[in-house]
Formats: C-alpha cells, sequence, structure tokens
C-alpha cells in the first residue's frame, strides 16, 4: 500500500467518522426531542390524574348531595303518603256515619209510614164500619 492508497483510506475513514458524528448529533438531537416529549407527557399525565382525583371528589360531593336531597325527597313523600292514608281513613269514617245515619233514617221513614198507613187504614177501616152499620 502507498502512501496516496494510505491516505485515501485515512480520508474515506474520516468522512465516515464524521458521516457517523453527523448521524449520530441526529441520533442526539431525536432522542432529546423524544424525552423532551416523554417528559411533557409525563407533565400531562400528572395532570390528567391531579383533574381525575378533582373530578372523583366532585363526583363523590354530588354523590353524597343527590344522596341526601333523595333522602329528603323520600322522607316528604312518605309524609305526604301518611297524610293522604289518614285523609282515606278519616273519609271511609265519615262515609261509614253517613251511611249509617242513612240508613237510621230510612228505617225511621219507613217505621213513620207504616205508621201513618196504619192509621189511615185503621180510620178507613172504622168509617167503612160506620157506614156498614147504617
Amino acid at each position: 500500500m502507498e502512501d496516496e492508497e494510505l491516505r485515501a483510506h485515512f480520508e474515506a475513514a474520516r468522512q465516515e467518522t464524521a458521516a457517523m458524528r453527523q448521524e449520530t448529533a441526529a441520533i442526539r438531537q431525536e432522542t432529546a426531542a423524544i424525552r423532551q416529549e416523554t417528559a411533557a407527557m409525563r407533565q400531562e399525565t400528572a395532570a390528567m390524574r391531579q383533574e381525575n382525583a378533582a373530578m372523583r371528589k366532585e363526583n363523590a360531593a354530588a354523590h353524597v348531595e343527590t344522596r341526601r336531597h333523595f333522602e329528603i325527597i323520600a322522607e316528604r313523600t312518605r309524609h305526604e303518603v301518611q297524610l293522604v292514608a289518614e285523609s282515606v281513613l278519616m273519609v271511609n269514617e265519615k262515609l261509614d256515619r253517613t251511611a249509617a245515619d242513612l240508613h237510621e233514617k230510612i228505617d225511621r221513614t219507613a217505621s213513620e209510614m207504616q205508621a201513618l198507613v196504619k192509621f189511615s187504614y185503621d180510620e178507613l177501616d172504622r168509617r167503612v164500619r160506620v157506614l156498614e152499620k147504617k
């Protein structure tokens, strides 16, 4: 090998080394960019976790509030149903009293009518006998 060939090999090696250095620098830049993106993603993930935790707290608080509201409505509904049941009982009692009063009135009226009919019949019978005797 001659000096010229040796120099050509060294020059080719230098060029390859320079090309490799450029490639290595590009890879390092890409790696740095990937690391930055990864760091940004980690920050976003941490922020999302915080938001998720905050939303869970809000949801838990809303659940407690909804449950409390539901219990209040349920209690109010139970109270209103109790009032309706009491009103139905009072109406039933009033209806029973009215029915009893009507039965009593019908019985009394029937007795009075029977007495009037009997009196009228007796009076008519007496008058017919008086006429028959004449």
